[in-house]
């Protein structure tokens, strides 16, 4: 059902991102709309293109209201088709219904670019034809989980079968704008029709209406189904239309589709035409960039419906309540970020982190009023869900065609601004320059090196026996006697039997976790001075390499012993450290300097989305394959990444072979206002002497206690106050650290409009290090004296994590403000220190916790408040941002 409903957006999408080349945007805007317009004629608009690849490629003369009827055509085929579809479906079965409408789509999607040699009235023609198939496939499908989906799990089962539709959206958006440049834009139909002939034919030899009749299931798998269907059995009935007429809560489920899908359609409509006209980019990066808001809805469908389950199946919430919770979070945050969008125009990554949050949000109604027709009429569903998808069809046509007449009608103002606009953008940060694609390429070399680094937190529930009662946490194990390395004869249940598993007090796992931190304290100083002289390339490509295989090494020193486990931590620790310390000095060449804030944290913020990805699929990993699966998958990652790294990266932007003329001369006009001087030493006792220096310092120390202690312990946590399943405790764990992502990346427009608007910079960074240090520390200080449940803790935690990385604009750039010529080797001292802190923090919790079980946790938490407020009152008191007078001799940097 996911890769159907995969096929069928594909199909349905295709023009979205082809319509970006079948239009000539060369013709003035003002004559878009013009009464003249050649559409009567065939074969008149017409024309050959000069600018792209596809050089056989038609091109037409469409205007926006024409553009707008052929997107909304789709939608008046689909509303057609919509509830008999359903009501069929209940007859016939959705097996027949969802394969012939695939296939209709299929082939029709072959003959799209056919169509449009011939005229725009075909090509309305075929998309309305081509909605009416699909309407078959999108609303019959639902009848298939009255007979499959048992209550319990229908969040989880509607929402990944649903989120083909994001991921198909993100596939066709992000290889869309590739195969248009290279080959030309008729392609995008003929393989994207030609996978829907291929899904149809495995569609029909697989799928069965009814479990009991396929031949493959399991007997356990159809008892499950049937019993738990059981209870809403019976003999089929008339449909109740005047009932459902009168019944209020339906009426809610319309409404609530039609709001929906007025955003929706507005969003996988013109996303790429809003990238192309605001943010200026080429069909290319428009089909790349507007796919980026896909995937993030593809993972928050999936995780919603993970979410909803698990609130169900625990008994936390009711069911109207978790379908009220996701509903109002899936129609209020995406419309917020909507309406934001034109008030952060002039900045390209703050308009790209709106348009991800936005189907990302809003696909939580996926497990709200979405699948709501499961709830209030199992054995209507199907013929309730096309009423409720024709109501959401005709919010599509509306807002297509309301759209494009608003378009049009704006084009004039626009292009009186649009002289005044360019000459702004020339000098922005574009995130599809090159010097972009570096930071993304850096961003995932902190997600993979954080990523190795943390993998061993959330395994480590895996990895200990836990069968001993969670209020001894701390006492000696009562398991079976262990062997020379640590090894307990017993498995955690619920885990793969063959994972070895072994009898680590808290205070070996505090010197476990620690250990790879004496590596980093030891080489994050002179790794910064080591890539000054070599290259932050070979810097951080030796370090991703090695800490990989030291990552994929890992199980095999956990069976050797405990000596060798510690040692393997360490040396990766040293290795990771050049990495983490040495990238810096790759942003003295690659960044302006009214830049070099949003280089920086931007490329940071994969240290706070690396202990996401790592935790959860830490999580599921070891629940799935066993907790060894999980060092070799992101040890196989890492060393793939690596190869990425060298080819595309570059030391010097002069030296780069793809850079363009305009980029390269923008980043050398803006660094020629630094004039360099010949090479000094260090000076090292200039810098000992620094008051902001220490005070920088120990903030760092301060505030990466509190970041380890998020890291390191929160699976440990989870699982030792409220007992939690590995698997769910790599869910709950993660979701913190997705929330410090997403905030990391938001904060990132801030600093450049403080700037613009001649805030002061110290004030900046002093808001910043604030926001991120003493709220954090105070909610997390708090969780033991409250008697919450884990819902409740794990949204602190979330709230915590979300608000520490705003440190990430604070403490953690002030080096390029204090001392920009040495910045790479201050950034690589400040993170040695901050090292000592990752080190200190584990081992001194382990003590603790081994001392004292029954106020554990109370202590450790306490501890960390009374250093964080320690170094945020010294920053606060001795922080500054002017350039210090040992600083000044190299560089005079003139802004």
């Amino acid at each position: 059902m996911h890769f159907s409903n995969f096929t069928l957006i594909t199909q349905r999408v295709s023009l979205s991102i082809a319509i970006v080349t079948m239009v000539n945007s060369t013709r003035p805007r003002g004559l878009a709309n013009a009464s003249d317009a050649p559409l009567a004629d065939t074969f008149s608009n017409l024309s050959w293109p000069t600018w792209e690849r596809e050089a056989r490629a038609s091109v037409y003369q469409w205007s926006p209201e024409t553009q707008g009827l052929i997107f909304s055509a789709i939608n008046y085929g689909i509303l057609l088709t919509l509830i008999p579809s359903g009501y069929l479906a209940g007859i016939f079965g959705a097996k027949h219904m969802l394969g012939a409408g695939l296939l209709i789509s299929s082939l029709l999607t072959l003959f799209t670019p056919l169509a449009a040699d011939f005229g725009v009235v075909l090509v309305i023609a075929i998309r309305t034809v081509q909605g009416m198939a699909q309407g078959m496939a999108w609303t019959g499908q639902f009848t298939i989980w009255a007979k499959w989906a048992p209550p319990l799990e229908r969040s989880k089962l509607t929402s990944i079968a649903g989120s083909g539709a994001a991921f198909g959206s993100f596939i066709i958006l992000c290889v869309g704008g590739l195969i248009s440049q290279a080959l030309g834009w008729p392609f995008i139909f003929y393989i994207f029709g030609t996978s829907g002939c291929v899904c149809c034919l495995l569609w029909f030899l697989l799928v069965y209406d009814d479990p009991a009749q396929h031949p493959c299931i399991s007997l356990r798998e159809k008892e499950h189904i049937l019993s738990a269907l059981a209870p809403q059995a019976g003999s089929r009935r008339s449909v109740p239309i005047r009932a459902m007429a009168r019944c209020l809560p339906l009426w809610a489920i319309f409404t609530g589709f039609f709001s929906h899908f007025w955003l929706c359609t507005i969003i996988v409509t013109y996303l790429p035409m809003y990238l192309s006209t605001v943010l200026r980019v080429s069909v290319r990066d428009s089909g790349f960039l507007s796919s980026l808001p896909f995937i993030a809805a593809w993972s928050c469908t999936i995780l919603g419906g993970q979410l909803a389950d698990l609130l169900l199946s625990r008994s936390l919430l009711r069911l109207i309540t978790v379908r009220k919770l996701f509903s109002a979070l899936g129609l209020l945050l995406p419309s917020l970020c909507a309406v934001a969008l034109p008030y952060v125009a002039s900045s390209s990554l703050a308009t790209v982190v709106l348009l991800i949050l936005i189907p990302g949000t809003s696909n939580l109604c996926d497990s709200g009023f979405i699948i709501n027709t499961l709830d209030v009429a199992p054995r209507y569903a199907s013929f309730l869900m096309g009423i409720s998808r024709g109501f959401g069809l005709i919010a599509g046509i509306v807002s297509s065609t309301a759209t494009g007449f608003l378009i049009s009608q704006g084009q004039s103002s626009q292009s009186l601004g649009e002289e005044e606009r360019d000459d702004h953008q020339d000098g922005a940060l574009h995130l599809c320059s090159l010097r972009g694609g570096l930071v993304f390429l850096m961003h995932v070399c902190n997600l993979l090196l954080v990523g190795q680094n943390t993998v061993m937190n959330i395994t480590m529930v895996a990895m200990v026996n836990s069968t001993a009662q969670h209020a001894q946490l701390n006492s000696s194990p009562q398991g079976p006697p262990a062997d020379s390395a640590g090894r307990s004869g017993k498995a955690p249940e619920g885990l793969p039997a063959e994972a070895p598993v072994y009898n680590w007090s808290p205070q070996t796992q505090g010197l476990i976790f620690s250990s790879i931190n004496y590596g980093l304290m030891l080489t994050q100083a002179p790794s910064g001075y080591l890539a000054g002289r070599v290259g932050s390339k070979w810097v951080v490509a030796a370090s991703l390499f090695g800490s990989s295989l030291l990552g994929l090494c890992t199980p095999l020193a956990a069976d050797l012993g405990l000596p060798f486990l510690v040692g393997a931590r360490i040396i990766q620790g040293l290795i990771q450290g050049l990495g983490l310390g040495g990238q810096f000095a790759l942003w003295t060449r690659w960044s302006p300097p009214l830049e070099q804030s949003w280089f920086c944290s931007l490329s940071l913020s994969g240290v706070v989305l690396g202990p996401f990805v790592a935790i959860l699929m830490g999580g599921l990993i070891s629940q799935a394959l066993g907790w060894p699966s999980a060092f070799y998958v992101f040890g196989g990652v890492g060393c793939a990444w690596c190869l990425l790294w060298l080819a595309l990266v570059y030391d010097d932007p002069s030296a780069h072979p793809c850079i363009s003329v305009s980029e390269k001369e923008y980043i050398a006009s803006s660094l020629a206002q630094q004039v360099p001087v010949s090479r000094q030493p260090l000076p090292i006792k200039a810098m000992l002497g620094s008051r902001p220096l220490w005070a920088l310092c120990v903030c760092c120390f301060s505030h990466q206690w509190l970041i380890n202690l998020q890291l390191v312990y929160t699976p440990t946590y989870i699982r030792s106050v409220y007992g939690v399943s590995v698997r769910d405790n790599g869910v709950m764990s993660a979701l913190p650290f997705i929330t410090a992502w997403a905030v990391a990346m938001l904060s990132n427009s801030v600093p450049p409009a403080f700037l613009t608007r001649r805030c002061r910079l110290l004030t900046v960074r002093r808001v910043s290090t604030i926001l991120g240090n003493l709220p954090p520390a105070v909610l997390v200080a708090a969780l033991p004296f409250l008697d919450v449940s884990y819902i409740t803790a794990v949204a602190a935690l979330m709230l915590s994590c979300g608000l520490s990385s705003l440190c990430l604009l604070g403490i953690y750039v002030n080096t390029l403000d204090i001392a920009p010529r040495y910045s790479s080797f201050l950034m690589g001292f400040t993170r040695a220190v901050a090292a000592v802190s990752a080190t200190l923090a584990p081992i001194a919790s382990g003590l603790l916790l081994d001392q004292d079980p029954d106020s554990g946790w109370r202590n450790v938490f306490l501890l960390m408040l009374a250093i964080n407020l320690l170094g945020l009152a010294t920053y606060v008191v001795f922080g500054a941002v002017d350039v210090q007078d040992w600083a000044e001799e190299g560089t005079h940097t003139r802004l």
